[in-house]
């Protein structure tokens, strides 16, 4: 073989052979973590335009590519893993893409749908007969959602009429099983992104199709709206709506249980209970908005995963947790107290045995497992962890000011400004100017 064939076939064989660990290397980083930060650093590289898939939190090519794609835009090295600096960034890039969209949860009954739709950038509306468009002012990207009655074997009907060859339409991915299919392609000169859900009654679902102006928003809403996208018959009852005890309070902005004043812009207020989807509205809230430091606390708590879930978040984003004077935060609520980076108990913490959730016996003493793991990760004492296992679930042990400080519970300076001397200056939250007081006042609470 000629010599320098032979050395550029060993150069490229070492290229692939380190792409390759590479790969394994962020396959590695990537199965360490949670499931949660899986699939938001994946739904981060969707609104980032960097990743192309659904949001399945698994590992694979795509998320490699993307995750590395993201790094290179960002002149990190691409090393397939996410320090913490780039994980921050990464979400404050796809945190201002979310907010520029305008991205809602839609519960569109005309199709008996709920997506994901960026209404900001979709902001022409009209309704039809079996679903509702949404478009931009120029039609060059339209979303439109449908939905038919028909019984489970006119669903393959309906899929396989979809896919028989038209005037102008080239179909360039195709897929089908009982459940749902996809299909994609060229329409004329605009390319199309397809998706229905079969219930026991009805096939849901919706088209998007756009111009080639619109290439990087088209392919992003498509993504997007698969990974969040379900029939409504699918979803729990929408819970009612929270209610402020002040009516004086017209500019707040509520996400489920979480409450967002615009003139309070560094605080989220979980004001409710913790139910199903919490974790979904927590997320929603913080891609909104960003700018959001401290979590202020009042809930009688609720779902244990959900909790977690919303805990193991205001640590992954470096946020402070502040329980107001005469605000209770008990049972499940605590978990999300104590993920706090900088935490200040000024009202009631309460704790108590794990019970509910659809925890039975046999399950608890897993739940118990992970919900130990994740107090010790947080910093919590050995005696709260006690009081916590001994306080019965008809009960409820809120802690005493002498044992918030002997325990250990508060943590960092002053939350809410309030404080004296080096610790005023901290100011609130973390990373944030200045000395500001929050009080129940300023939330409409």
């Amino acid at each position: 073989m000629n010599r320098v064939l032979f050395l550029s076939v060993l150069l490229v064989l070492a290229v692939i052979a380190g792409a390759r660990a590479e790969s394994a290397g962020s396959q590695a980083w990537f199965s360490t973590l949670s499931e949660t930060d899986r699939t938001d650093i994946q739904r981060n590289l969707i609104l980032t335009g960097q990743y192309g898939s659904l949001v399945d939190g698994q590992f694979g090519p795509g998320t490699y590519r993307a995750i590395t794609a993201y790094q290179a835009s960002k002149g990190y090295p691409a090393t397939g893993i996410l320090s913490s600096e780039q994980s921050g960034a990464l979400l404050q890039d796809a945190g201002a893409s979310f907010q520029a969209l305008g991205i809602d949860l839609i519960r569109d009954e005309k199709a008996n749908i709920a997506l994901t739709v960026p209404l900001k950038l979709l902001s022409i509306k009209s309704e039809g007969r079996e679903g509702v468009s949404y478009s931009t002012p120029d039609h060059g990207i339209v979303l439109s959602t449908e939905h038919l009655s028909l019984a489970s074997e006119r669903f393959s009907q309906q899929f396989t009429a979809l896919t028989v060859p038209t005037n102008g339409t080239v179909l360039t991915y195709k897929a089908y099983n009982d459940r749902f299919f996809v299909l994609s392609g060229y329409a004329g000169d605009r390319r199309f992104y397809t998706l229905f859900q079969h219930t026991d009654t009805e096939s849901v679902g919706y088209t998007v199709s756009w111009s080639e102006t619109y290439q990087r928003e088209g392919n992003l809403i498509a993504v997007f709206a698969a990974s969040y996208s379900s029939p409504l018959s699918a979803l729990p009852p929408v819970p009612p709506p929270v209610q402020a005890t002040s009516s004086d309070r017209t500019d707040s902005v509520t996400f489920g249980s979480f409450l967002y004043i615009p003139s309070v812009p560094q605080v989220l207020a979980l004001n409710g209970d913790i139910g199903d989807g919490a974790q979904a509205d927590f997320m929603t809230a913080l891609l909104s908005h960003p700018e959001v430091t401290t979590v202020v606390l009042n809930s009688t708590g609720g779902k244990v995963k959900e909790a977690l879930g919303i805990a193991r978040a205001v640590q992954q984003h470096h946020l402070d947790t502040l329980i107001l004077k005469d605000f209770g935060c008990y049972s499940a609520c605590a978990y999300i107290y104590f993920a706090g980076v900088n935490r200040e108990d000024d009202g009631n913490l309460g704790v108590h045995q794990i019970y509910g959730d659809g925890v039975d016996a046999e399950g608890a003493q897993s739940v118990l497992s992970v919900v130990l793991d994740a107090l010790d990760e947080y910093g919590v004492s050995e005696h709260v962890i006690s009081v916590m296992l001994a306080t019965p679930p008809s009960d409820i042990h809120v802690f005493t000011s002498e044992e918030v400080a002997s325990f250990g519970i508060d943590r960092g300076p002053s939350i809410t400004g309030t404080g004296s001397g080096a610790e005023q200056d901290q100011g609130i939250g973390n990373g944030s100017t200045g000395t500001t007081t929050i009080t129940a006042a300023d939330l409409g609470l």
